[in-house]
């Protein structure tokens, strides 16, 4: 084979296997919340740390089918959701919040919406959901989420 049918056959790898820009971010997000660092994701995948932290970076293309499922386990999501989010496959008419807020980039009024206003958006949501928000927590609760939102205005 020569060198120029080598670099096309190179070139159409990487086209084949691109990924969206937010499977990084997303992979990211799951991984912080559940407090693993990136040598924790290592010990439970098998999946060096280094590479982890290209995907996440969004140094890498698409991983294979084989990375996806050890990261799905290991971040307690379905390998449909990651696969659907890298863009590989089509997921169900029903879509997570974390899928939503990764899988596109989007915009609030004219204002394009950065990788960290998407994470604290996000946390200030699922905060608002998770709440019990009953007598007794309604005080702590609504605190939390005024200083998330204030985090969110300081950006």
């Amino acid at each position: 084979m020569d060198i120029l049918q080598r670099k096309l056959r190179i070139s159409i790898n990487r086209i084949e296997r691109s990924i969206n820009e937010n499977f990084g971010n997303l992979i990211k997000n799951l991984r912080t919340e559940l407090g693993y660092s990136l040598h924790d994701m290592q010990n439970m995948t098998g999946i060096s740390a280094s590479y982890i932290n290209r995907l996440e970076k969004n140094n890498r293309k698409a991983p294979s089918y084989k990375i996806i499922k050890k990261l799905s386990t290991a971040l307690g999501v379905s390998e449909a959701r990651l696969l659907e989010v890298a863009g590989l496959e089509k997921g169900t008419d029903v879509t997570n919040i974390d899928t939503l807020f990764y899988s596109e980039n989007f915009r609030i009024g004219d204002t394009e919406i950065s990788k960290k206003q998407k994470d604290l958006l996000l946390k200030i949501i699922k905060k608002i959901h998770n709440s019990r928000w009953d007598i007794s927590t309604k005080h702590v609760d609504s605190i939390e989420i005024i200083e998330l939102v204030d985090e969110y205005k300081n950006l």
